[in-house]
Formats: C-alpha cells, structure tokens, sequence
C-alpha cells in the first residue's frame, strides 16, 4: 500500500490510537520530522512534479475556505502552504524557491497563529474540531514542527536575502557599466577612438565583474521571477542557465572594441599593426568567442554581429593597402593584395546582409549599411574615389581630393585614377618633385602612357606650375642665369614633346588646351629670356595659339555643363589669357592695353575657379572698370573708338574679299560679324555701365593692329596680282609680306630658303593663303622642262596650304575666313594628289578635247613633277595628238624635249623615252634616227609584248626606208 492509500485510510479512522498514528505517519509523509518524507515522495514521484501537485492541493485548499471558511478549510490551507514552503526549499539551490518558500510559510505559520487564538478564546471552535479528526491531526503535527518549520523560513529569508544583495552588487556593477557604455558612446559620437577604446575596456572589464558576482552564488531565479506554482508552471521547463548579460549584448561590447582599435591603428601612419592586429581579435572573440591575448575575454559572442564583421573587412583591407603603400602602381603588389580586398569584400558583404536582415530604417546602423556598402564599391571600381575628388574639388578643396585620389590608388589600380591623382595634387600645390615622381611611377608602371598627348600635356601643366611660381615667388632678375637657363630648357622640352603629339588630340577643346599651354610656355621663356631671334618667331606663333585657345575654350565653357569637366577647360583659358598677357607686353607698344585687358580677363576667369583665392574676383574687370571711370580718361576712350573703326574696316574687307570668291552666304556673315562687333565696341567705348575685361579682350587686335589692317590690303593685292597674272609680282611681294627685312627684289632671288624663312612667319589664314597662292601661280608660270624648281615650289606651296589648314582649324581663324576653308580644302586636293588631273584629263579625251586634256596633265605636272603617271598621260596625249593633225616641226621638237627631260628626271624608262622617241621621229620622217630609237627600245625591253610589239615598228620602219630609196 502506498503512503497516500496509508493517508487516505486514516482519514476514517475515529480512534484516538489511530488518530495519533496518523498524526505521526502524516507528519513523517509531509517531511515534519528529520527523515525527510518529501525525498521518498520525490524519490517516488520526483520532486517537480510534487510540489506541482501540491502546489495544485494548495489551490483547491484555498478555493474551498474561500467558498467554506470552517475551521476545518482554514486548517487545511494553512498546513498545505506550509507543506508547499517545505517542499520549496527542499531542493535549496536546485530549485531556489525561496521567495516561494518564505511566502507560504509565512502564511501557513500566520494562519495556525489565528486559528490557535480562536481556539483559546472558543470551546465552542475547540469542539467542532474535535469532531473533524483529519484536521486535528493536521493541527497537531504543526504544532509539533512548528520550531522546524520556523527554521526552514528563516533558511530561506536568509536565502532571499542573499539573493538580493547579490543582485545589488551586480546592479552597481551594472551601473558602472552603462557608465561606461555611455562614455563610450560620447567618444565615439565625438570621434575619440582613444578615450572609447580606454572607456570600452573598462565597460568589458565590468562585464567580468558582473559575470564574476553572477557566479559566486548559484540561483536559478536571480534574473527572473519565481514561478507561480498554482498557476500550473512546469518546473522542470525553468531556465537554469540564464546569465546576467546576453550574449548578443557582450559581443557587441566586444564588437565595439575592435572597431574603435581598428580607428585608431588606420589613423595613424604608418598605421599600427600591433592595434590593427588587436582589433582582428576583438572582432573574432565578438564572432567566435575566442580569447583575447593578455586580457580576461567575457564569454558571449554572435557569429552574425555585423561591427564585428565590419572590422574584420577593415583589418584586411588595411593589410592589403599597406602592401600595396610602397608602389601603389605596382600591378604585382596589387595582385598580392588582391587576397586581402577579396577578404574584406567578402566580411562587408556578410556584414550588410546581417544589417539588412535586422534593418529597422533609419539611425546609426543605416549610417553604417550605407558605409559598408561604400567600402564594398571603392574596392571593386575606381568611381566612387573620382567622385568624392570631385565634390572635394568642387568644395574649393584640391589637397583633399588629392589625398583622396592616393588613398584610391592603393586599393585601385586604373589609369583614369591615377591621372587624376596629379592632377589633383598639382592644384593643391603637392610640389613639383612629388608630382614628377607619381608620374615616373605611372609611366614606369604602364599606368601612364609616355608617348601619350595626356601626360605631355600634364607634365607640361607641372612644368609651367613650377616655372610660375618662381617667376611669383623671385622674379626673373631674381633668378640666377643658370636657374633661368634651366627652367627656360625644362619648358622647351616640355613643349618639344607636347607639339609632337599634339596631332593625337582628338577634339577641338583638347587642340586649344595643348595651344593655350604651348603658348604659356612661349611666355614664360620670353620673360626668362633667351634667344631673341628665335623667341620673336615663337613669340608670334603663340600669340596666334592664344587668341585661337581663348576663342575655342570660351565657346566650349558656355555649352560645358558639368562644372567638374569646366575645370580644365578654365584652367586652359587662364594660361591662354596669362599668355597674352606676358606676350602683349614684349611684343607690343607701351600704349597698348592689350596685356591689362588680358590679365585682367584671366583674373576674371581664376575668380570663377572653385579653389581660387578670395576676393580674386575684385581684381578682373572692376580694376579695368575703375580705370575706364577717371575723370579725364577720354584718351582711353579714344583708343577703343579707334580701334573699332580699324576692326570694322578690316572685316569689311574680308567680306568683300570673301563675295568675290563666290561665297555671298559667308560674305553676309562676315558683314554681320563686323557690324555686331563694331556696336560692342562702341559700347565698351562709351563707359556706360560695368565693363569685362573678356568682351573687352575679344575686340582687341593685338598684332593684328599691325598685321591685320595693312597686311591684309597687301594680301589682297597679292591675290589680285594672282587674278592679274603677274605671278612674278605676286611671289615676290608675298615674301617680302611676311619678311619685312628681306631685300629679295626679283623672283630669281627667291631660293628655298627664302621661302623656308617666309613659311615659318606665316601667322595670318589670309597673309599665309596668298603666300601659297603666289607660289602655287608662280610655279604655275613656269616652263615645264624646268622640273626641280618646280618640285622646289610645289612643295613649298603644298607645306604652306597645310599650315594655313592648321591654322583654320582654329573656331576663331575659321569663323572669321569662312571662304578660305574651302579654297584651301581644293588646293590640298591640287597639290596633294594626281588623280583629279588624271580624271580630268581622261574626260576631256572622251570628249575630244585633247587640247584641254593636255594643258590639264601640264599643270598637274607642273604640281607633281615627280609623277611618272603623269608624265607618260601628258606625252602619250601629245603624241596622239600629233597623229591626228598636221603639226609643225618646232611642235614636235618640242615634244621631243619634254620627252628628254622625262627621262633625265627619271619619271619615264629608257624603254618608254626610246620608244616615244622612235615613235615621234617616225612621225617627223627622220626614219634612220627613228630605226635607231626603235632598235634601242627593242633591246631593253622586258616585256614579250613590249618586244613583239617593239619588232612589228622597226619592220615598218624598214619597210619604208626601202620604199624611200627605191623612190
């Protein structure tokens, strides 16, 4: 039979004897006594499901004294929340239901207590209990524990106690660590990686201690509540292994950790790999769990915590920048590294999907989605660096962008990046010498392409920044001979490179840009001094660049949106403008303006620049304006009407010039311009308003006040002693044009290297297109027996067409001689090939028109001497013509001389000059010469049909001279 069954049967039994066995085997049963009954109930039953049970007797118990508050129902509860207490704390630690225990004691005890003194002031209460036995008994066993059960609430008050001076001690510790997480939160909010690293060790050596007080007294129940047993809790589901900290919150301490080591170690330079090295630890002990060398790690780490995946892409990009730091354009460091920044991308990645994954909008952690997804672009794409260069740039801070750039090369290794790179470091002043290196290094590198106009261009930018800023800094006279010499040297070569590959600029904009710093360097040596014959023809040629740059760059600013694209061209512009300037004051007089004007437009322009200096813009055109508005400056006015009147003149010229070749389209424009640019003028003339120094600029002449009014007139007149064949007047006025100094009087005078000289001074599309012209005609005029001065002439003409086509190309040069663009577009035709004299010549033959076909071939051969195409078409035209009408012996002897001088100048064979001999002899009837001739074509030709041909005309030919002698 079972202790229940044993407890169940002496319910019903009325006798005292078995009142008082029951009291002592219920007393036994409920652990009343030493022996501890409640260890065979749970050795029987165990013990969580027990206290379960008879925390639900303790419900009943209660529900019924609530319903029946007989003294029976009041004993009955009291007894069985004291059995519950008991049982409580039998288990001590294991359960750690002190609260429990302490609670139903205290209540069972303070029942018994009541229920004793009703029973002293009652007989009546002490005889109805007499009659309910089971209640009795229950009382009396009380009774006899009640000592015992005082001790068990006093153990477990006492465990209560301890309970909640422990979970005091953890609380201030608690406290001291939300200290410190706050502190750190301020640091890291102000930037101090220092002071939150110290603060966040701290904060990890508080988790210790925290965790150190959690372990130095076992209770289940010291984090969370007690259960409620008559609420039907099952104890055996209870947690006894929560801790005072998640773990998801400690690895995010450790996290935390990492990332300020991480900041501190990349911001110092070189960077600290012993920090760097301290954050990878850090980072792994949040991720795995792993021991920090030489500190107490807390337990707690999260394999999905995103700082600490964010810095172990830091740490490994790091790795790979400092393996690269020592030649960033080094292609087989970056491939070492690639290792490194394939690890880093791959830690990013899986910390922006952990980010994403428990994205809650915006705040701190989308500020950091949004950096990790950064870091990811600017490993895998130069863009995102080029892009911040540029804002930085944009902001008025090159320095910046420069420092940007290099930070990018070290992770990206990409021609574009590192171009931009110097360009960047040379407008934030980075020096000379460094520039000249990261050059070097991408040249050696194959980052840059040496024999590339972009990096001529750009070693020609550096080149002129550092001449610049000695001529700034010292002064010309400030500067020794030899410094002098040796910047002046610099630049030439600079320029020498840049010109022979300034046919590889594809665009108009990157031709003025290559001009407008050709023609800065030109300045700049002029103002170093140096060869003056020599610099006086550069110095002319640059003034050209300049005004042709400064007309092409501003067009193209007024259609650039892009204000990062602007920036080159601006720069472009000013060097143009600088140009003028410094070219405007050795080369022009003392009243001219020009060289202000200029300054003042490049001050204008620097202004506009987003890293100028301040108050740059005060010193442009209001500095013209202030000028222009003194009391008595009629004299300057005066100048400006001048000049208008001179410059509408000219342009009324050219107008009129350009109707008589055929282009009243262009003509009218001309006009137009003409009229538009003379009202401009006389509104800068007037003074009214606020002036700029560009437009003010743009209707300067310049050398053209020299060149353009009275050296067009002799143009013109050149092209009408063209139109007027006096081509021996033309030549030779055209070269005493363009060399003022020459004393060559007559065209024998005029040699190659009169023409050389006078082709080297060509700066005007006009002046040069009627110098080609009087040499294309005077060559024209020429007998064309006379082969080598006319290879002689045509070539000079052929090199002068060409440069006034360069020179066209210009948007200002172009706009302003609409019509020579087409002229000379024929006139390289002309001289540039044989096929259009061919075809011409071809179809006038099919015409019958052999005369025109023969004066056709004569003046291509007059143009290509050398063209034995030709020569064999002109003498085969001739010859054919002799066979189809009578011609006159001086006709054919001269025929015979053009054959001779074929030959001499090697443009047809022996074979072809004894056959077309043989041939035109025959023609003569000088049949023995002819017979001769034929005899010694047959004898060098090559060809079978040639020879079979050859024999068939010496057969006729002695078939005739028989017939001769016979008659």
């Amino acid at each position: 039979m079972t202790l229940q069954h044993q407890v169940r049967e002496a319910t019903f039994t009325r006798s005292n004897r078995g009142a008082l066995r029951f009291a002592v085997l219920f007393a036994f049963v409920l652990c009343f006594s030493d022996g501890s009954a409640s260890c065979l109930i749970a050795q029987e039953a165990g013990w969580a499901e027990k206290v379960t049970e008879v925390a639900g007797q303790v419900a009943t118990a209660e529900a019924k004294a609530k319903d029946d508050p007989s003294l029976e129902n009041q004993i009955n509860l009291a007894t069985w929340r004291i059995m519950l207490g008991e049982m409580a704390t039998e288990q001590g630690e294991r359960s750690d239901l002190w609260s429990l225990a302490v609670d139903q004691i205290e209540f069972g005890r303070k029942a018994i207590a009541e229920i004793e003194a009703a029973l002293a002031a009652s007989p009546e209460e002490e005889r109805l209990l007499s009659k309910s036995p089971n209640a009795a008994m229950r009382l009396d066993a009380t009774r006899v524990r009640m000592t015992a059960i005082q001790q068990r609430e006093a153990t477990a008050r006492q465990a209560e106690r301890d309970r909640l001076n422990q979970l005091r001690e953890i609380a201030k510790k608690y406290r001291d660590v939300l200290a410190k997480i706050a502190e750190v939160d301020l640091y890291l909010r102000l930037d101090d990686m220092q002071h939150a690293r110290s603060a966040n060790l701290e904060a990890l050596q508080g988790v210790n201690d925290v965790l150190a007080i959690a372990r130095s007294r076992d209770d289940i129940h010291l984090f969370h509540d007690e259960p409620q047993l008559e609420d039907g809790v099952d104890l055996k589901a209870v947690n006894a292994n929560v801790s005072p900290l998640s773990v998801e919150m400690i690895a995010h301490i450790k996290a935390i950790q990492a990332l300020a080591s991480s900041q501190l170690a990349l911001r110092q330079s070189p960077v600290d790999q012993k920090l760097l090295e301290e954050s990878r630890d850090w980072a792994l002990a949040a991720l795995n769990g792993t021991e920090v060398p030489g500190f107490p790690t807390p337990a707690g780490s999260h394999t999905g915590n995103p700082i600490g995946l964010y810095v172990l892409g830091l740490v490994s990009e790091a790795q790979g920048v400092e393996q690269v730091r020592p030649a960033p354009a080094s292609l087989q460091l970056h491939q070492q590294a690639e290792t490194h920044f394939a690890a880093a991308k791959e830690n990013y990645a899986k910390a922006l999907s952990a980010l994403v994954k428990n994205r809650t909008g915006a705040g701190v952690l989308a500020e950091l989605e949004a950096t990790i997804t950064a870091k990811i672009k600017s490993l895998e794409s130069p863009a995102p660096f080029l892009a911040q260069a540029d804002q930085a740039t944009l902001s008025g801070r090159p320095e910046a962008a420069w420092k940007i750039l290099q930070e990018g090369s070290l992770r990206i290794r990409e021609p574009q990046l590192w171009s931009s790179m110097i360009e960047a470091g040379r407008r934030g002043a980075a020096g000379e010498q460094i520039l000249l290196a990261q050059v070097a290094e991408g040249t050696s590198n194959r980052l840059l392409v040496k024999e590339t106009w972009e990096t001529q261009l750009l070693q020609m930018k550096i080149a002129l920044d550092a001449v610049g800023e000695n001529l700034s800094q010292i002064g010309a006279k400030g500067l020794t001979p030899e410094r002098r010499q040796s910047l002046s040297q610099r630049l030439t070569e600079r320029s020498t490179a840049l010109r022979g590959l300034q046919a590889t600029a594809t665009t108009a904009l990157e031709k003025a840009e290559t001009a407008a710093f050709l023609a800065l360097a030109v300045a700049y040596q002029s103002v170093l001094g140096g060869d003056a014959k020599r610099t006086d023809t550069l110095i002319r040629e640059a003034q050209r660049l300049s005004r042709d740059a400064m007309a092409e760059l501003e067009a193209g600013l007024k259609l650039e949106k892009d204000p990062v694209k602007a920036i080159p061209l601006r720069e472009a512009l000013i060097a143009s403008r600088l140009a003028y300037g410094h070219i405007s004051i050795r080369a022009l007089p003392d009243y001219r303006d020009d060289a202000s004007l200029a300054f003042a437009a490049a001050f204008d322009e620097m202004a506009k620049l987003p890293f100028a200096a301040s108050n740059l813009e005060l010193l442009g055109s209001p500095t013209i304006s202030a000028m222009m508005s003194r009391d008595g400056d009629s004299a300057t006015r005066l100048a400006l009407e001048e000049r208008r009147y001179r410059e509408l003149v000219t342009r009324f010229l050219e107008g009129m010039f350009t109707l008589h070749f055929g282009s009243p389209d262009a003509a009218s424009q001309q006009m137009a311009n003409a009229l538009q640019a003379g009202a401009t003028s006389q509104q800068l003339a007037s003074g009214g308003g606020p002036v700029d120094a560009s437009a003010m600029l743009g209707q300067t002449d310049g050398f053209d006040s020299q060149v353009t009014l009275q050296d067009s007139v002799r143009a013109f007149a050149i092209l009408a002693s063209i139109q007027a064949d006096k081509p021996d007047e033309a030549l030779v006025e055209s070269v005493r044009l363009l060399n003022p100094a020459s004393k060559i009087t007559s065209t024998n005078q005029v040699d190659e290297a009169a023409l050389d000289d006078a082709l080297d001074r060509i700066q005007s599309p006009l002046v040069g297109y009627a110098f080609a012209s009087a040499v294309e005609s005077y060559s024209d005029s020429l007998n064309i027996s006379d082969g080598t001065r006319h290879e002689m002439l045509a070539a000079q003409a052929r090199l002068a067409f060409e440069k006034v086509d360069q020179q066209l190309q210009s948007r200002r040069l172009r706009n302003r001689y609409p019509h020579l663009v087409a002229l000379v577009e024929q006139a390289a035709s002309r001289l540039g090939s044989i096929e259009g004299y061919q075809a011409d010549a071809t179809q006038k033959q099919r015409q019958g028109d052999a005369d025109g076909a023969i004066r056709t071939l004569e003046a291509g051969l007059k143009r290509h001497p050398r063209s034995s195409e030709l020569w064999v078409a002109f003498l085969e035209a001739q010859l054919e013509q002799s066979r189809r009408g009578a011609a006159s012996r001086e006709s054919y002897v001269g025929v015979l001389k053009q054959i001779e001088t074929a030959h001499q100048l090697k443009m047809i064979s022996s074979f072809e000059h004894d056959l077309l001999s043989a041939s035109l002899l025959e023609r003569m009837n000088e049949l023995e010469r002819s017979l001769d001739a034929y005899q010694r074509a047959l004898a060098g030709a090559a060809d079978p049909r040639d020879v079979v041909r050859t024999r068939s005309k010496i057969s006729e030919v002695r078939i005739r001279l028989v017939t001769k002698s016979t008659n």
